[in-house]
């Protein structure tokens, strides 16, 4: 299952993933994955952080000063450090856990970025993945990912807390339950 939280710059996606982060682990569901949390100085973005939700560590992502060496989007160099965990973060997500990307961008559009690490956990048929995209790049992250695969979440639209809930809870409910059946169902060896 792949879901896609898309609304305008600002609009509340990582708070609200911040709050059905909280409530996925009041109810015992594993999510693995990292939020982009913006630093604000003087009313303007100043940094961007990861904030890894197994760890609960930030991890400087986004800087406005770097290496010449570093990537950069925008006027922000990126942490090449910061860059790998997360790809490292994606990749090693297993069934067990629910993955959520914030967020997905130019830099994947264009084959960079993130995306060498989600196009490989995008052929994973048992991933339940929540990724995040901005409303002015959601048709070429479609486009990517195909957009028979995607349910969309607007952030402009009522109850999203509640729908991304129940639709996690219900995905994690029926995994969980495939895979038991599938562990009763394998051969036992001969004795």
């Amino acid at each position: 299952m792949i879901l896609v939280l898309t609304g305008p710059v600002h609009s509340g996606k990582t708070s609200l993933l911040k709050n059905l982060v909280k409530e996925l682990k009041r109810r015992g569901v594993r999510a693995d994955g990292f939020l982009s949390l913006v630093a604000l100085k003087k009313g303007e973005t100043a940094r961007y952080d990861l904030f890894d939700l197994k760890t609960e560590k930030a991890i400087p992502f986004l800087r406005k000063t770097g290496k010449k060496t570093w990537s950069k989007i925008g006027p922000y160099f990126i942490i090449p450090r910061a860059l790998n965990r997360a790809k490292q973060k994606i990749l090693g997500c297993d069934r067990k856990n629910f993955l959520i990307v914030d967020e997905v961008g130019p830099l994947e559009i264009r084959g960079e970025g993130l995306w060498p690490a989600l196009s490989l956990a995008l052929k994973k048929p048992s991933l339940g993945l929540l990724l995040v995209a901005r409303h002015s790049v959601l048709p070429d992250v479609l486009a990517l990912i195909g957009p028979n695969r995607v349910s969309i979440v607007d952030i402009n639209q009522n109850r999203s807390l509640s729908s991304l809930l129940r639709t996690i809870i219900d995905w994690t409910r029926n995994s969980r339950e495939t895979r038991e059946r599938t562990q009763k169902e394998a051969p036992r060896p001969c004795t």
